[in-house]
Order: C-alpha cells, then sequence, then structure tokens
C-alpha cells in the first residue's frame, strides 16, 4: 500500500537510484563490481516526505521551498475505495500501563454491505533537540489498524486499535545513540488515510486546511514531561545503541526536515560526475584506497567480528550421548541438552550442513535428523524441489492493500497445509523490503512503503505459516530496495534510517510473528555484504532481538571459501547452493564452535517443525534422498557417458578397418542414417529422463 503521485521523480529517493558507479581519481570506472546507492532521503520515504513537507508548507516552516501537494500526490498512503459509505463517531484515546487503545463506532450509512478499515496515525514533536543532533520526525506516522467485520447497511461497530506508548519512539544516532522520546505533546488520530491524518491534526493544532473531512474530534494528545531514552531492547533487554556506523556515507547530503529546499536541483544526489563504459553513461562518485580495500575484503576478520567474540575453547564432537534431534522437541532453546545433543555431531556433518543447503538441509546421521525440501515463494510455494507444482496466492503487495490481519495470517496457514502436503519444510518467504521506489524490481513480493503495515503483514503470514510447522525465512535482510547491482552495490543509511524503516518489518516478525528462519541479502549494508556483517547478524539479529532460528544466504551458487569464512563468523548459518560452498578451515576451535553455534540455531529451528511429523527415536531415516532434478542430472548423465562411450567403440573400430570410397549418394545415404541415430538417441534419453522423473517423483514424495 503505497502513496500515489503523479511524478515519481518527485521522491526525494529517485535523487539516489539506479546504476551508480565508483570512480578512482582520474575518473575511471573501477569495474562492475564496484556500485553505491545512497539512502540519502532518510527516513522520509513514500507519505513520510509528502505530508511532512505538506505540513510544514501549511505551518508556515522556513526552508519549505516551493511546494504545492495537490500537484504532487493523486491518492494519499491508506487512501480506499468502498462500494458504501461509512461514518465514523465517537473517537477515544486511552492509556493504561503504556498501551494506548484507540475507539471508533463505525456505521454503515451506505445501501450495500461492506467493511472498513479504522487507521491510527501518530505524530511527535520535532524539538531544538531534534534540529540540533539530526534526529529527523515524519508529521504522521502510522500506529495501529483494525478491519470492521463485514457490517450491512446500517449496522454500527465499535472498532478498537492498540500500540505501545513507546512505539512513537525515534533514534537518535548522534545524541544519545539509542532511541529516545522527546519533551512535548504527542498527538493520535483516527483517520481513513494519511492525508487526512495530518489535516485532522493541523485542525487540532488551529491551523485551516481545505479538507471539510478534517477533524479535531478524530485527535487526542500524550503528553511526555522530559525528554527519556529507551536504550534497553523490550524482549531480550540487551542494551540498544549505534551499531552501524559504517553504513553512513561521511560525505554525503542526507534529506532534513530543517531544510526542504536542499533537494532542489538533486541536491541529495551523492554522485558527483558521470562516466561513460561501453556507450553507457553511470553517475559516478570517488572511491578512496581505503574504501576499495574495505570492499574487496573478504575472510574471518572481514566480518566486523570483534576478536573477543571468538571462542577457542576446545570443542567436543563425534560423542555419543544417547539423544536423538527428536528428544528436543519442544524444548527451549536454553536447555542444556542441547549442549549434550552438539557434542554428537561430527565436524564432516557440521560443514556439509552451513556449505550445502540450498532448497534442502542434509540429513544429519548422528541426530537422525532427516532431510528436508525447502522451496521458494513468496506467493506460495514455488515448488520444483519435491516433484509437486507451485501453489499460489495473491502477491504481499495485493494482501497489503487489504489492511486484513487474518486474511494473512489465514494465508499463512494455507501455505503451511501446502507445505504439509508436499513435504516441504522449509519457505524463503515472506519478503519484506520495502517499496522505496517504484522501481525495486520485486516491488510486487514486498507489502508497502510503511514498514508497520509490513510488519504487521508479515508477522500474520509468520504466525500462520509456523503454526503448521514452516520454517519461515523472512526476507532479503536487509536494505535490499533495487535489484539493478543486488549482488554487489554497497548501500549506504544512516542509523536512524535503517532501524526506523528497513529494519522494523523484520523486527516486528520476530519478535511477534514466530519467525524462524532468515534470508541474507545479496547486497551490501555499507562496504559489508549483509551475509557477512557481524553488526547486523550477530549483535543485532542475535544479541539485541534474541533471535533463535537459522540464517541463511540469498542464491550463493559457488563463492569463494574466504567470503564463505566471512559468513560463517559473522552469523551465516546456511549457503543456499547446491553445490558446496566450504570454509577454508574446519580444524581451528573458532570455527568449530561457529558451527557447533549454526549448527544449533538449524537444528533448533528444524527440531521444531513439520520436519519432525512421524518422526520417533530410532527411525530409520535414508540419507540418499535428493531432489528430483538432481536424480534426471545424473540420469542424464550416465546416459549420455553412456551413448558416447559406445559411439566412440564404433570410432575407433571403424578406424581399424579399411576406409571404402564412397559416392556422393552413398555418403548422403550415410548421413541420413547418422541423423536417424542421432534422432533417436535424443529421443531415448528424453523418455528415459522423463520416465525417471515420474518414478523418482512418486517415491520422493513419501519420504522427502
Amino acid at each position: 500500500m503505497d502513496t500515489q503521485v503523479y511524478d515519481v521523480f518527485s521522491s526525494p529517493a529517485m535523487q539516489n537510484f539506479g546504476n551508480s558507479r565508483y570512480v578512482d581519481d582520474q575518473g575511471n570506472i573501477i569495474g562492475d563490481g564496484y556500485t553505491y546507492v545512497t539512502y540519502s532521503e532518510g527516513i522520509y520515504v513514500g507519505y513520510r516526505y509528502y505530508e511532512t513537507r505538506y505540513e510544514d508548507s501549511i505551518m508556515g516552516t522556513d526552508n519549505v521551498g516551493d511546494y504545492d501537494y495537490e500537484q504532487e500526490v493523486a491518492f494519499p498512503f491508506g487512501y480506499g475505495m468502498s462500494y458504501t459509505d461509512f461514518t465514523w463517531s465517537n473517537y477515544t484515546m486511552s492509556e493504561q500501563d503504556g498501551v494506548i487503545t484507540v475507539s471508533v463506532d463505525v456505521e454503515n450509512s451506505g445501501d450495500a454491505a461492506g467493511k472498513d478499515v479504522l487507521e491510527v496515525y501518530f505524530q511527535s514533536p520535532y524539538t531544538d533537540y531534534d534540529r540540533d543532533n539530526g534526529v529527523e520526525k515524519s508529521a504522521v506516522e502510522l500506529a495501529a489498524f483494525a478491519k470492521t467485520d463485514l457490517l450491512e447497511p446500517g449496522e454500527t461497530q465499535t472498532v478498537t486499535a492498540t500500540f505501545d506508548v513507546d512505539d512513537m519512539k525515534s533514534y537518535d544516532a548522534q545524541g544519545a545513540q539509542t532511541y529516545i522520546m522527546d519533551e512535548g505533546t504527542y498527538y493520535v488520530t483516527a483517520a481513513r488515510d494519511a492525508h487526512q491524518a495530518v489535516n485532522n491534526m493541523l485542525t487540532a493544532k488551529g491551523y485551516d486546511v481545505d479538507d471539510d473531512s478534517a477533524s479535531a474530534d478524530m485527535v487526542a494528545s500524550y503528553e511526555v514531561d522530559a525528554l527519556r531514552t529507551l536504550d534497553t531492547d523490550d524482549a531480550t533487554g540487551a542494551t540498544v545503541t549505534n551499531l552501524f556506523d559504517d553504513a553512513l556515507a561521511e560525505d554525503a547530503e542526507y534529506l532534513t526536515r530543517s531544510n526542504w529546499t536542499m533537494m532542489d536541483d538533486n541536491g541529495i544526489a551523492y554522485s558527483t560526475s558521470t562516466a561513460v563504459q561501453d556507450g553507457v553513461t553511470y553517475p559516478t562518485h570517488e572511491a578512496d584506497d581505503e574504501l576499495i580495500a574495505n570492499i574487496d575484503a573478504t575472510g574471518w576478520e572481514a566480518s566486523g567480528r570483534p576478536a573477543d567474540a571468538d571462542n577457542n575453547d576446545d570443542v567436543t564432537v563425534d560423542t555419543d550421548r544417547g539423544l536423538e534431534l527428536v528428544d528436543m522437541v519442544g524444548l527451549d532453546y536454553d536447555d542444556p541438552q542441547w549442549e549434550q545433543l552438539l557434542d554428537e555431531l561430527k565436524v564432516s556433518e557440521m560443514h556439509l550442513l552451513y556449505n550445502k543447503s540450498g532448497f534442502n538441509t542434509p540429513m544429519i546421521e548422528s541426530v537422525n535428523k532427516p532431510a528436508t525440501a525447502d522451496t521458494d515463494g513468496p506467493a506460495g510455494l514455488a515448488n520444483f524441489m519435491s516433484g509437486w507444482g507451485s501453489f499460489n496466492y495473491s502477491t504481499d503487495y495485493m494482501l497489503a492493500s487489504t489492511w486484513n490481519v487474518d486474511l494473512a495470517q489465514q494465508m499463512g496457514e494455507l501455505v503451511g497445509e501446502d507445505g504439509l502436503r508436499s513435504n516441504t519444510v522449509g519457505w524463503y518467504a515472506p519478503a519484506m523490503n520495502m517499496h522505496r521506489t517504484p522501481f525495486g524490481g520485486r516491488g510486487f513480493e514486498y507489502y508497502s512503503e510503511d514498514p508497520m503495515l509490513s510488519g504487521a503483514m508479515g508477522t500474520a503470514e509468520c504466525l500462520g505459516a509456523t503454526s503448521k510447522g514452516l520454517v519461515t525465512y523472512i526476507k532479503h535482510f536487509a536494505l535490499n530496495e533495487q535489484e539493478t547491482n543486488r549482488s554487489s552495490v554497497a548501500t549506504w543509511a544512516n542509523e536512524q534510517t535503517i532501524r526506523e524503516i528497513y529494519l522494523k518489518p523484520f523486527e516486528m516478525s520476530i519478535k511477534e510473528g514466530n519467525a524462524n528462519g532468515l534470508m541474507d541479502s545479496m547486497n551490501r549494508l555499507g562496504f559489508r555484504y549483509t551475509r557477512g556483517y557481524y553488526a547486523l547478524l550477530t549483535s543485532l539479529l542475535r544479541v539485541e532481538w534474541g533471535f533463535t532460528g537459522t540464517v541463511i544466504t540469498d542464491a550463493a551458487n559457488v563463492s569463494p571459501e574466504a567470503v564463505n569464512d566471512m559468513c560463517l563468523s559473522a552469523g551465516t548459518d546456511l549457503q543456499l547452493t547446491t553445490g558446496q560452498n566450504k570454509l577454508s578451515d574446519t580444524k581451528s576451535n573458532r570455527v568449530r564452535n561457529a558451527l557447533r553455534e549454526a549448527s544449533k540455531h538449524t537444528l533448533y529451528a528444524f527440531g521444531n517443525s513439520a520436519a519432525m511429523n512421524g518422526i520417533t527415536r530410532g527411525s530409520n531415516l535414508s540419507a540418499g534422498n535428493m531432489a528430483v532434478y538432481q536424480v534426471i542430472l545424473i540420469a542424464i548423465d550416465v546416459l549420455a557417458a553412456l551413448a558416447l562411450a559406445v559411439g566412440e567403440w564404433f570410432v575407433i573400430r571403424r578406424s581399424r578397418l579399411e576406409a571404402p570410397v564412397l559416392t556422393a549418394e552413398q555418403k548422403r545415404a550415410k548421413l541420413m542414417r547418422g541423423l536417424i541415430i542421432l534422432g533417436a538417441v535424443v529421443v531415448v534419453l528424453a523418455a528415459a529422463g522423463i520416465g525417471l522423473y515420474f518414478y523418482i517423483d512418486s517415491q520422493m514424495i513419501s519420504t522427502v
């Protein structure tokens, strides 16, 4: 669900989008792998830009520039149409024990049955402290929403929506270096869209707006007496402070509400020049030697992992403790029996689990873990691994447009049922990157421009899918908002933007949605690959948020050992490849301890999934299960090799005989015989492949 504008290039994000290249000090493009994108718009994505600049223009704020909202926005965020009409009344807001509850009576005042959506927005004060410390504030933010039941004409329903007071916090990267709540008045309103929300609050503050639907009666306020910091995580109690200073482009201009005119003439564009390569003109920015060295760095230390995070204690391996994975079902992550189970693992098993888990996870004989089939998404199971076809539902964008979390949870449940039917346990979904621009390339996979709406929908889908035993790999973590150069682009953003906009949907889905898997993105955050970024995958994900599930790379194909070392060091648990992305070292204690921890994450996720359905102690599991396509390819390879061998034998035998002199007619006949034989071989191979497919298909459905 997004703001619909007349000119998409009016968005500040469009000043830094596309195929931008680093150049050396002579202006020469360094190479295809040295690309960048800078989120200079900061938090002002979608309606956060259009509605905030609109409010400032109504209030006569300095440096608002030439801005005409009506010429910019066609349909505001949250706008929707219906076959009937609804009338809202009796708005109330209350706070108890840190939870704000908003209530509205919604009457179907039209002639047809229908549903409506109560959207709740808040506005936090934009203070001198914020201006001095670079804390940005949107004029309006979605706080909560609720869908009515199906209301018949004349029927009324009292609809409530709740959110935590602390949800109105902002991240202060420069001053407190944690979350804060400013001193002042916070406004909370019920509205049909973001623009009406701003107009409601402007009206409550005494400003005249050209909007007959605006109502101060739909606004309440909440007072904070003094600035306070929120420096501990609500789920884990861990300290919350800056983690992503490395992702800030120091020489970039970041948009600030205190001076909208800096956008004029592409004023927040990070590119400073252009260069031509193979007839194509690219926006460019100069990269110094230090930046290039950082981009090129791989290996264990390149993840940014601090030395004191390495565990160099001796590791117990291949030691029978009398436990199997089925014994761990339902046990807490911190239960001491997990350490006993991990003692049983062989180094080779841990290494294989890490380096070859593309569309599957392998069987682990020592703990009797079954092999599992994983599949892509996100609009259902795109299943080509266990012989079943795809199961398709609506895209995430369509789903978010319903504003119906119950529907999202039902979709998750149905996907989970499809997983049970097709013996699929891992689902590479839901996807929850942001609609930063309309040109991201995979916007249909993502929910919205708003992090709260995205997080609410992702949470609901995860709850539904995991309730049926799926491992949901929420993706792509993180800041993967364009497909151009997605496998190499250095993505620069400030910490407030990273946390408030791009990480929030993931955080919500983990803390509230029971998400038990996560997929790295391919891009870099700053100069580090996200799959090899310790601050992202361990300091934030594990320590701050308390995530206990498994983390997989995006499609990794074949990567160098030094890159694989970096990924394990950072906190990645699995490599999404059907080859083997091996480590350079499996003998040192620090690597073995890291493999042990990675294995625990994966075993915990799959040990509490549908993978354990029907498994009992001592179950005889087959280690030979392979994906259908793998079996077909092997069979074709064998047949092709046999055909080549037979052909070679005939060639050698023929060469030993005296070659007769052939007439032109005989040569043509010989050529025709060869073509007929070749065609027959092709038909035989195709028939063998198809027959083998259906045979293996019938066998694998009952064994995967």
